[in-house]
């Protein structure tokens, strides 16, 4: 059996939004490499229950989804894979006395699935992600990510990755949050030991400028990972 330690050091420059935890590794999960087209049909997740004992959760049928389309041009290895993902949560009406509609993460979100400076997680959002993987070695593989995001709901907040609302501004005009854009390079220099760099940037969009005076917010990383 083996066990994975990883060390992630994370240096933010960051502003008008708190900052954010540390930006770890690429979810495995992205890489299909037994096949040049990989579609995921989606996983929606119908939720409903009680929050206390006066306030009901309704956010059913499927208010929660993940969609990803995987492509790769050639088999051969020095082509890049393509990626368009897709993820959304619902958010909350703000109707008085109607059931709350955001959608429950439950759990903290992995700071790099909806993108690597950490400021967006799986409730009351809409994420769309194009991406490429490149392995232009058998050493070095490189991400770059493109996501853009817009609120399912103004009447609730934006939240972060552990489900925190950041900001709320239910007389904003626009929904738009911002665009971001994710890159990452991962050096394998043995059996056990791989060692990475990357760099996330959120461009505010109208909503965080309307909201917040619309700062961006940058994360560079280090990382690395040994393997026993």
């Amino acid at each position: 059996m083996r066990t994975a330690i990883v060390l992630t050091i994370t240096l933010f420059a960051h502003a008008g939004v708190p900052a954010a935890a540390a930006a770890p590794e690429k979810p495995q999960g992205r890489n299909q490499n037994s096949a040049e087209q990989a579609i995921d049909p989606g996983r929606p997740a119908p939720q409903r229950g009680h929050v206390g004992a006066l306030e009901t959760i309704r956010a059913w049928p499927a208010q929660a989804g993940h969609w990803v389309l995987g492509f790769k041009p050639s088999p051969d290895p020095l082509f890049p894979r393509l990626i368009a993902e897709y993820n959304y949560a619902s958010g909350d009406s703000g109707v008085p006395g109607s059931p709350r509609r955001t959608f429950d993460q439950l759990y903290p979100t992995n700071p790099s699935k909806y993108g690597a400076a950490g400021r967006i997680g799986w409730r009351n959002i809409h994420d769309a992600m194009a991406g490429g993987e490149w392995k232009p070695t058998k050493k070095w593989k490189l991400n770059l990510d493109f996501h853009t995001y817009w609120l399912a709901s103004r009447a609730d907040a934006l939240y972060s990755e552990s489900g925190v609302a950041l900001v709320r501004n239910p007389g904003a005009s626009n929904s738009r949050v911002g665009e971001e854009i994710d890159f990452q390079a991962l050096y394998r220099y043995n059996e056990r030991l791989q060692l990475g760099f990357g760099y996330a940037h959120l461009f505010p969009g109208p909503y965080l400028r309307q909201s917040t005076g619309g700062s961006p917010v940058s994360a560079p990383y280090l990382m690395w990972t040994y393997s026993l």
